[in-house]
């Protein structure tokens, strides 16, 4: 024992703060992923927008704007005027049908290991809860 401390709990602690800061960058790295796949939807739609914090912004304004110069120096400008655009396929197009949406009406199913106690449903602000029992099974909106 070193300072009065014990090695084997320094080494626990260590352990623990190694998996935390592991599972934070899986979170944030997962987190990037779905706004660079949903960057064009995500920034026309303001609810959305405001959701992301200032650097998610920051990274999402650089990859839309790094999109959009890749389109153009590689497809868009080799196109027709009518066809040069990265959000619709023509300028009949009412509608930005070249913008990838989430799929909000797909679900997972799952099984809870332990007692979650009560989890909010959705964020619609309202007091829905679900009690989540050991071993019940489940299938849950994915968002």
């Amino acid at each position: 024992m070193q300072n009065g401390e014990d090695p084997l709990t320094v080494s626990l602690y260590q352990m623990d703060i190694d998996r935390t800061t592991f599972l934070l960058r899986s979170y944030l790295r997962t987190r990037l992923q779905k706004i660079e796949k949903f960057m064009f939807h995500i920034q026309k739609t303001a609810d959305l927008w405001a959701r992301l914090s200032k650097q998610e912004q920051k990274f999402a304004r650089r990859s839309i704007e790094d999109m959009k110069q890749h389109f153009e120096q590689s497809v868009l400008s080799k196109l027709p005027e009518r066809y040069n655009s990265h959000s619709k396929q023509s300028v009949i197009s009412e509608e930005d049908d070249m913008v990838a949406e989430p799929k909000l009406d797909s679900f997972i199913i799952c099984r809870t290991r332990k007692f979650l106690g009560a989890l909010p449903v959705d964020d619609s602000g309202e007091e829905n809860s679900l009690d989540m029992y050991a071993g019940d099974i489940y299938a849950l909106r994915v968002d």
